[in-house]
């Protein structure tokens, strides 16, 4: 019988673990290819040194192989903590996976209900609103970054993020902001000065606010919340303690704290 490409044989020339793929082997080849092979793949087609594989066989093993090894890494990845699919896809890529294999992980987790992006979207939010510092705006742009559909995006910041919580955070940054600015002046008679801040003050703060990811409408109420107890504290006498730590005239850089509008939890994954 003639030699074709078909029923030519090609032989297994080495078989060693994969260091950065546990559970896994390095085949080589003798055509001097090499591919990445589960255990379960491994043992299944029998593969060791000196095994012959016919040339006609070799690209439903290396299907198999890619598929069962990026089940195994998408299985690895989600141990490690909570995914949208997007994410998924873009770690197992990262991580040398095969495209199409990777992609059929990631429907497979998903049937399995490994991954779900409306309850990722909901948890995400939950968790930037108990950390503080993000406001809807923010955290919407962030589950986006995440891979997060629009849609679902939207309605998880609309379910999770009232008014109400948006102006309670801002708040609490404002009152930072102001303590911290505070603190940095070593003056004590800067310190124990009770002037309004300047306009300039007022704007470096609207900014800062604008660049978390604060809505409007809360920058406004936040501004005027803070000269109506400015006014009152100023009115209250020196001797009355207040959060703002106000400067003699020269105003305290309260402003930028980055070129980005927003923060990226991705890397503060706070």
């Amino acid at each position: 019988m003639p030699m074709t490409e078909n029923n030519r044989a090609i032989t297994v020339s080495a078989v060693k673990k994969a260091r950065r793929w546990p559970g896994s082997y390095q085949v080589s080849l003798s055509e001097g290819k090499a591919f990445i092979c589960p255990d379960e793949v491994l043992v299944r087609w029998q593969l060791s040194t000196g095994k012959e594989i016919g040339a006609g066989l070799l690209p439903q093993l290396l299907v198999e192989a890619a598929a069962v090894l990026a089940k195994h890494e998408a299985a690895r990845l989600l141990a490690r903590g909570e995914k949208s699919g997007a994410e998924l896809l873009s770690a197992l890529i990262r991580k040398g996976i095969e495209a199409t294999a990777a992609r059929e992980a990631v429907q497979y987790m998903v049937k399995m209900g490994y991954i779900n992006d409306e309850v990722y979207a909901r948890n995400l939010v939950a968790r930037l609103k108990q950390r503080s510092g993000f406001g809807a705006a923010a955290v919407y742009e962030q589950l986006l970054r995440k891979g997060v559909e629009r849609t679902l995006a939207k309605e998880a910041v609309e379910r999770g993020f009232t008014e109400e919580d948006e102006r309670r955070i801002a708040w609490q940054m404002v009152k930072k902001r102001l303590r911290q600015s505070r603190r940095s002046h070593s003056n004590q008679e800067q310190l124990s000065s009770r002037e309004q801040l300047s306009g300039r003050e007022l704007q470096q703060l609207a900014a800062y606010l604008y660049r978390r990811g604060m809505e409007s409408a809360t920058i406004e109420w936040c501004l005027e919340r803070l000269k109506k107890e400015e006014t009152d504290a100023f009115s209250a006498g020196p001797d009355d303690d207040d959060i703002y730590g106000h400067g003699n005239g020269n105003g305290a850089d309260l402003g930028d704290d980055g070129d980005g509008r927003y923060i990226d939890s991705g890397t503060q994954d706070r």
